[in-house]
């Protein structure tokens, strides 16, 4: 069965209108996360995260969000995404 774990990241993000709701940015679904597993991966996503370069592209991309919300709804935030899922292993750098 293994031990499932979500990974969610949430955001705030200013819609067109100037508002600012809270929303989900990324999330990935761990299979076989277990033990200490699910810290180490969220520290490594904070590490990754706290990388000047990485950084300053999440930025961009939180303020850009609502014009790429209507480009790609399915995945208005790639990098984010991206890193969330480089913690666990399951997205792949090719």
């Amino acid at each position: 069965m293994g031990q499932r774990h979500h990974a969610i990241l949430i955001g705030r993000v200013r819609r067109r209108d100037g508002a600012t709701r809270y929303r989900c940015l990324a999330a990935i679904y761990d299979r076989w996360c277990y033990r200490t597993g699910p810290l180490r991966h969220a520290n490594r996503f904070r590490l990754m995260a706290e990388q000047p370069d990485n950084a300053s592209l999440i930025r961009e991309e939180l303020q850009d969000y609502a014009e790429s919300v209507e480009r790609q709804p399915e995945s208005p935030c790639p990098l984010c995404w991206r890193l969330l899922g480089l913690r666990t292993g399951t997205v792949r750098m090719s």
